[in-house]
């Protein structure tokens, strides 16, 4: 799997989603060598984390009445799926959890343009309005 690493270029100027995804990027990184005795904790501690991160970008959703809530919050529930199946098979095979994990950052990138880029623009949007300069 190939490391990704957050960059600035990859910030939304939305703090607490630019945060996550630092977070989310460092525990990806925790993956680079791992052996197999270590997988079953970190794919726990990855799965737990977005789902923590997820749910709070969902009440940023929410919070706004984002229009795009319920196809964005499907993203993040497939997401959560696939790792979560993929852990379940782990005492099996890893390599399941493997290619998950190596989705991940293919997932992230695109999910980063698109989704997550509409929902800062509407998040930025409602502050200017409701804090015009």
């Amino acid at each position: 799997m190939a490391r990704l690493e957050w960059s600035p270029h990859m910030s939304l100027g939305i703090a607490a989603i630019d945060e996550a995804h630092r977070v989310m990027l460092s525990r990806l990184g925790r993956f680079e060598g791992c052996g197999r005795g270590d997988y079953d904790g970190r794919l726990q501690d990855l799965i737990s984390g977005l789902e923590q991160a997820f749910g709070r970008e969902e009440a940023l959703m929410e919070a706004i009445c984002f229009p795009g809530q319920a196809r964005h919050r499907e993203q993040h529930v497939r997401m959560v799926c696939l790792l979560r199946v993929a852990h379940a098979a782990l005492a099996r095979d890893d390599q399941p959890a493997r290619d998950a994990v190596a989705l991940l950052p293919h997932w992230f990138l695109l999910h980063l343009s698109s989704m997550d880029t509409e929902l800062a623009v509407a998040l930025d949007l409602v502050a200017t309005t409701q804090n015009p300069p």
